[in-house]
């Protein structure tokens, strides 16, 4: 390995990694001592999860915090599968995607069924803003209403997330919150995001 032509009449040592990358894709990088090694280019959207709701039942005109304790991947274990949780590690503030839907199974007593859903974060983090999504039930095709939401939210480190609803059933009854059906059946669920280069 030879260096071009420079001014300096130093000698300069770079130390190559003893083998070759083991992931096809990755560059090499060195430290100012000259040490090199393979590192994955660019960066990548982490800490992500997705986590799925086991369905449960609101009271009418009730606020309520959406249940979400089925994991499908959470990268760096900072989504709380007890709480319905998710907690900004340290080193990674920054803005995330948040995205899901809240599903209700709807009956046609509840004709005027409207609920709201919102990503809440709790007073006291740094960050401010929330989501809000807003969906009307008002006809007889079919018994499902979906309240769906996506956002960007600009989060601190220990900044908390987690998903709250309120229902208003028409006929003042409860209303039911449907569960995932399955890997390949997702009624309720959300996630979240790291987005790199913004």
């Amino acid at each position: 390995l030879k260096s071009g032509p420079h001014a300096s009449a130093t000698s300069y040592t770079l130390t190559l990694p003893n083998a070759p990358p083991s992931v096809s894709g990755h560059a090499l990088t060195a430290t100012t001592g000259g040490v090199a090694s393979w590192a994955a280019v660019g960066g990548d959207n982490t800490p992500a999860f997705l986590a799925l709701g086991p369905g449960q039942t609101l009271s009418h005109d009730t606020s309520a915090d959406v249940t979400m304790n089925n994991e499908l991947y959470d990268t760096d274990s900072a989504y709380n599968a007890g709480t319905s949780k998710f907690t900004v590690p340290a080193g990674e503030a920054g803005k995330y995607l948040v995205y899901g839907q809240v599903s209700f199974n709807a009956s046609a007593s509840q004709l005027g069924l409207s609920a709201t859903t919102v990503v809440k974060i709790p007073s006291g983090g740094s960050a401010i803003g929330q989501i809000y999504n807003n969906s009307s039930f008002k006809n007889n095709y079919g018994n499902a209403m979906t309240c769906t939401f996506d956002g960007v939210l600009d989060l601190g480190v220990g900044d908390v997330v987690y998903i709250n609803c309120i229902a208003d059933t028409g006929n003042s009854s409860n209303i039911t919150v449907v569960g995932d059906q399955g890997t390949d059946r997702y009624y309720t669920y959300w996630g979240m995001h790291k987005l790199i280069g913004i």
